[in-house]
């Protein structure tokens, strides 16, 4: 069975709506693609609209919180295991590195 580096999902928020998102043995990248929401890191709310970026590192958790009648949210995921970044690098760059290296943060 041929292990799979990454995955990718979409998840649209239709209804007032509380999801929480765990990264597993993954890296993480949500992406705001359109709408707004609340976000919650560090036991804080933090408000995320459309073009925001959202890292987890490998066992970490978030939870998003939608309310569709306003903006409703979508979110897009990429899920990429820490042997496929080390894969893509080359001796220019170490994107294994560079991801743990990254803070849990909007961008």
């Amino acid at each position: 069975m041929k292990k799979r580096y990454y995955s990718t999902s979409r998840y649209t928020f239709d209804d007032t709506v509380k999801k929480q998102f765990s990264s597993g043995k993954y890296y993480m990248i949500l992406y705001v693609s359109k709408g707004t929401g609340h976000l919650q890191i560090d036991g804080e709310w933090r408000f995320c609209s459309t073009e925001d970026m959202i890292l987890l590192k490998p066992g970490e958790k978030t939870i998003f919180r939608s309310r569709a009648d306003r903006y409703p949210l979508e979110l897009l995921q990429l899920r990429l295991l820490p042997e496929f970044l080390a894969e893509l690098s080359d001796e220019k760059t170490n994107l294994l590195a560079s991801f743990q290296f990254a803070p849990q943060s909007i961008a």
